[in-house]
């Protein structure tokens, strides 16, 4: 955990632990402390006061298994499982739409793979690169997505290879979307990326960079 602190004018700070943010209101503040019986506990509590540094100290100690932020799950954004019947077929209203009419027909012939009533279409656009769409089973509507999913250039190989290879997870009975590697058009800036599907749109939830 990365702990920073930004000066006030008021000779407060704010302390900064990971996501969490604690407000020190004087830098000079003394806490109260039981009576020090040992070396250490007499130089980090002086006359019965414990010194700032080591109130932070404690409180980042303290803090990080609390406040560790979650990352979204499948669970967390359900799909209703709703569709039966046969899919209806792709409506091939764009020209990108009638380009990939091959893939889009034979995926969503499958039935739904993804949130309930979509299919989730994927295929190759070159080595280590893969294209997609969704699928509604119900009205044949194609959503095509604005980035493709790649493997990280070469020239920002993380040090975890395996965080900049491309994959996409998502489960029928969720609206989420598990995306790994680069969603950059350089392959740049590789990471796991959380988004959610609902009502027509892709959000973004949450995303961490390889290191």
């Amino acid at each position: 955990m990365v702990q920073k602190r930004v000066k006030l004018a008021n000779n407060s700070r704010f302390v900064f632990l990971g996501f969490r943010v604690w407000h020190v209101k004087d830098t000079n503040l003394a806490l109260d402390c039981d009576a020090p019986r040992s070396a250490r506990q007499r130089r980090d509590c002086p006359g019965g006061k414990m010194k700032l540094s080591t109130f932070v100290l404690m409180l980042i100690l303290i803090s990080t298994p609390l406040f560790a932020d979650k990352l979204p799950e499948y669970k967390d954004y359900p799909a209703v499982q709703d569709f039966r019947g046969k899919p209806v077929p792709p409506v091939l209203s764009s020209s990108k739409a009638r380009m990939m009419r091959s893939q889009l027909r034979q995926q969503a012939a499958s039935g739904p793979n993804f949130a309930g009533h979509f299919t989730l279409a994927r295929w190759g656009c070159g080595a280590g690169c893969v294209s997609w769409a969704i699928i509604d089973a119900l009205s044949g509507k194609v959503w095509f997505s604005p980035f493709l999913v790649t493997d990280v250039s070469a020239l920002y190989k993380p040090d975890n290879p395996e965080c900049g290879q491309h994959s996409m997870d998502f489960r029928l009975d969720s609206e989420l979307i598990i995306v790994n590697g680069s969603v950059d058009p350089a392959g740049e800036n590789a990471g796991t990326y959380y988004y959610r599907w609902h009502d027509g749109s892709l959000t973004l939830l949450y995303s961490r960079e390889c290191e």
